[in-house]
C-alpha cells in the first residue's frame, strides 16, 4: 500500500520507546492520505480497528501515493507533505 497504512511493530518487553520521549507540545490534528485505491485503504484501517484523524483522498493512476500531516505545534499549525511514501 506504499506506506499509506500503519506498519505493525512488536516491541520487546519493557518500557515502550515513546515513554522516554519529552513532550514537545505537538499534536497530530489530521493525516491526509492520497492514494489510487482509498477504499482499500479504508478497508484495511477498518479491519485494524484503527481510529484517528485520517482523511482519505482519491488519486488518478498512475499517481504516486503521498501523505500530508497537519500538526499543531507551540509555534502554530504546521503542514508537512510526505511525498512518495
Amino acid at each position: 500500500m506504499a506506506g499509506s497504512v500503519p506498519t505493525l511493530i512488536q516491541w520487546a518487553p519493557g518500557p515502550h520507546p515513546a515513554d522516554t520521549l519529552q513532550d514537545k507540545g505537538c499534536t497530530l490534528l489530521a493525516l491526509d492520505v492520497f492514494h489510487t485505491d482509498p477504499e482499500k485503504i479504508k478497508a484495511i484501517l477498518t479491519a485494524m480497528n484503527f481510529s484517528g484523524p485520517v482523511h482519505l483522498h482519491a488519486l488518478q493512476a498512475p499517481s504516486a501515493p503521498y501523505l500530508v500531516a497537519h500538526i499543531q505545534t507551540p509555534n502554530g499549525l504546521k503542514t508537512l507533505p510526505l511525498l512518495h511514501v
